[in-house]
């Protein structure tokens, strides 16, 4: 696992996404 952490703030979302059999999970930052 490669983990990059840049954060201005400390609150990072996540979006799961399914490609197909897959679970791919994002890191992205929170805009609110």
């Amino acid at each position: 696992e490669e983990v990059t952490a840049e954060l201005e703030e400390k609150k990072v979302c996540t979006i799961k996404t399914r490609r197909g059999a897959e679970v791919v999970v994002i890191p992205i930052p929170c805009t609110n």
